[in-house]
């Protein structure tokens, strides 16, 4: 199960931090799939706190609130401020991870990656250059 989140993860963090992604998931300005991206993968953590930390619900149910609190914020602030936002709302969730919801030091990449895919890839627009 492990490598299957890994490869996800890491598939997720890169995916949606192209150009391509960003074009797509941005299309629409209003924030209702974006939203409900975010949502369907609140599984995941659910899935990851019952399988791999023995039926962690507090583990699960925490970074649920930190990534719905941080989705929110980030799509209510204006769009130039949303890389700052998300940014922030990711050290959150850093900290949080490292603070009060400790896990096993193998796993500690698992939070990591799964609030940079979602706060910062996903749902960060594309900036135009130059």
């Amino acid at each position: 199960m492990l490598v299957v989140l890994a490869v996800d993860l890491v598939g997720g963090v890169l995916t949606n931090a192209t150009t391509a992604a960003k074009r797509w998931y941005h299309r629409d300005p209003r924030p209702a799939a974006r939203v409900r991206f975010v949502a369907l993968h609140l599984v995941h953590l659910a899935l990851f706190g019952l399988l791999v930390l023995d039926r962690d619900w507090g583990w699960a149910l925490g970074n649920a609130v930190v990534l719905l609190v941080g989705t929110v914020l980030i799509e209510c602030s204006p769009v130039p401020a949303r890389r700052v936002v998300a940014m922030a709302a990711f050290l959150v969730a850093v900290l949080v991870n490292l603070v009060w919801l400790p896990i096993p030091l193998v796993l500690v990449w698992v939070p990591v990656f799964f609030q940079l895919k979602l706060l910062v890839c996903h749902l960060v627009p594309e900036v135009p250059v130059g």
